[in-house]
């Protein structure tokens, strides 16, 4: 069976503006194993309006990943605007899908 929910820490590590975007780099850290992992704004996590609207769109490095217990990954996600963590969707195996 798979474990409980994972506590997953998400940190912004780093953020610049560059040209008409923001560039923002966030690292993952979770207590157990995480399938399939994936960060989305929560605007449009919530959101069931299409098509999506500009300030909601955002390209990841890497999205739908794995993570073990106790291991890191870092992901860069370009948006229209700023991104506070507060902003963020965690999503995984064991949560809703879009």
């Amino acid at each position: 069976p798979w474990p409980s929910r994972p506590k997953i820490e998400l940190v912004i590590t780093k953020q610049v503006k560059q040209e008409d975007s923001w560039i923002t780099e966030v690292r993952l850290r979770s207590d157990k194993f995480v399938r399939l992992c994936h960060v989305l704004l929560k605007a449009k996590y919530e959101s069931s309006i299409l098509p999506v609207k500009e300030e909601m769109r955002c390209d990841y490095s890497d999205n739908y990943f794995d993570l073990s217990a106790g291991d890191e990954h870092t992901i860069i996600i370009s948006s229209h605007g700023k991104i506070l963590p507060k902003d963020l969707f965690i999503g995984h195996w064991l949560t809703e899908w879009e």
